[in-house]
């Protein structure tokens, strides 16, 4: 699983024909390159930096636990991310 947390388009995607429900945007891409990463570190939930700041800025991070795992820049974006596995 990935967990991330941004903006992202949702809805109906088609004509009155054919009808499917999508979602795009940055934070969909993410969530699933975290997803993906998962076998390369043998974990099974990945955070972006993103989730990390919010549960420390709402002062939540003695319930969850999250363990500091890489730094990596995931396809399609240039800007590093640390990824933290949810213990």
């Amino acid at each position: 699983c990935g967990v991330h947390t941004g903006s992202i388009f949702a809805g109906n995607i088609g004509s009155h024909q054919r009808m499917k429900y999508g979602l795009l945007g940055d934070g969909v891409n993410l969530t699933a390159r975290l997803k993906g990463l998962n076998s390369r570190y043998n974990s099974r939930t990945l955070v972006s930096q993103a989730v990390h700041d919010i549960f420390a800025e709402r002062k939540r991070s003695r319930h969850v636990l999250l363990r500091p795992v890489d730094l990596v820049a995931v396809k399609g974006k240039t800007q590093p991310t640390i990824v933290y596995e949810s213990i």
